[in-house]
């Protein structure tokens, strides 16, 4: 009896995405964050969308915490 092929898929480049995420929280003064710091945009490497959706939320942003994370959109490089 032969054994089934196993056939492995090679692991995808990655590429590098733009994400916006809206923040909530406090600054370090301890006063509420408002208006356009509640917004970043982050550039992260992944290997689809989703990843880097997921990569963008779980980042360290110190004392304040991402509360909604945009589709991200794939960095086309500037020639």
């Amino acid at each position: 009896m032969k054994s089934p092929e196993i056939s492995s898929t090679p692991e995808q480049p990655k590429k590098k995405w733009k994400v916006l995420i809206e923040m909530e929280g406090y600054g370090r003064d301890g006063e509420e964050i408002t208006g356009p710091a509640l917004y970043e945009e982050v550039v992260v490497e992944a290997t689809n969308a989703d990843e880097a959706s997921d990569v963008a939320a779980n980042m360290d942003f110190g004392n304040r915490r991402v509360s909604y994370v945009e589709d991200p959109e794939e960095v086309k490089d500037e020639k």
